[in-house]
């Protein structure tokens, strides 16, 4: 944890998004709608205790515990750290995530993070499979894109991934 905060200190224009844009959100919830955590974890061992709960399902396990690495990996960007990070962004690949799954998880990761064209280019990528990204997903990405008046992009998405629209607020 010392390695963390010694990071957090030499990078202090690194921000958080705004709250209520997490992607994240969209595997952090139960059937039931209800928070899984609350995120950012307050701490490593409260991420961890997700995995002592029967829901949320494996998958969104992976999904939010991989993201919370991203985050890691973002604060702590300094070449002395090259070999962990090297482990971590090897981590989905040796719990058997698809690389679908790795690239939608990083282009949401990357929404979050305002990299808008870099989470859009990773989302139109053949990499992302369109039957990998939910309908909630889809919503919350256009939305993202038309808050942040990234109306292009939104249009792309339309045209490159043809999510379905079910609802008269989609759009």
């Amino acid at each position: 944890m010392r390695a963390l905060e010694e990071c957090k200190r030499s990078r202090p224009h690194i921000v958080p998004p705004q709250e209520g844009l997490y992607m994240a959100d969209s595997f952090n919830c139960n059937n039931d709608g209800t928070r899984v955590i609350d995120y950012p974890p307050h701490s490593i061992q409260s991420l961890l205790r997700i995995w002592l709960k029967v829901d949320p399902s494996t998958e969104k396990k992976f999904a939010l515990s991989y993201y919370f690495l991203l985050d890691f990996m973002h604060i702590c960007e300094d070449d002395k750290y090259h070999i962990c990070m090297d482990k971590i962004a090897h981590y989905p690949f040796s719990l058997g995530m698809s690389n679908s799954r790795v690239s939608l998880i990083k282009a949401l990761w990357n929404l979050d993070h305002s990299f808008y064209e870099e989470g859009m280019k990773l989302l139109m990528s053949r990499q992302v499979l369109a039957s990998d990204i939910t309908d909630s997903q889809n919503r919350s990405i256009l939305r993202l894109l038309f808050i942040e008046s990234k109306y292009n992009l939104a249009l792309q998405y339309l045209k490159t991934k043809h999510p379905a629209l079910h609802l008269p607020d989609d759009l």
